[in-house]
């Protein structure tokens, strides 16, 4: 009885230590490259005037002409809470579109919501509509930085 004990220890002990090691990942596949989003405005937006807004999506070199989503958000810098989705089409070759008026001068923020291939991407830009003066471009920066500083460090101003 011992020896036949000793002898299914034996085999079956190796066979459950063999199951509890780990085993290298076998898939040899590589991680999907990232989807890379090109915010592209129009150098120059007048206030009560049709504008293309624009960006360009792509996945390595390849143009991604299949994105499940695109939105464009819009909002004046001094009122985030107001911003507006705009659902944009695919035009050609990874370009997506919207078109929007925009009412007043002032500061604008855009960000594009993308959504393409398993991966979402949602990057910002901030824009100038019309004639803003130079004093508020300087206390959009300044307040721009503090914000910026405030995310690296993790505080709150």
């Amino acid at each position: 009885m011992r020896k036949r004990l000793s002898f299914i220890l034996l085999t079956i002990l190796p066979v459950m230590i063999a199951g509890c090691v780990n085993k290298q990942n076998t898939n040899t596949e590589q991680p999907p490259e990232i989807v890379e989003v090109d915010i592209q405005l129009p150098e120059k937006i007048e206030p009560n005037e049709e504008t293309n807004l624009k960006v360009k999506v792509t996945q390595g070199a390849e143009a991604v002409k299949d994105a499940d989503e695109v939105k464009f958000e819009i909002w004046d810098a001094n009122k985030e809470e107001k911003s507006v989705f705009l659902e944009a089409t695919h035009e050609k070759e990874g370009i997506y579109t919207v078109k929007n008026i925009f009412k007043t001068d002032g500061i604008y923020f855009v960000q594009s919501h993308v959504t393409a291939r398993g991966l979402h991407t949602m990057p910002k830009k901030s824009f100038i509509v019309g004639y803003v003066t130079d004093e508020l471009i300087r206390e959009f920066e300044k307040n721009s930085q503090l914000v910026h500083e405030s995310k690296e460090d993790g505080t709150h101003h």
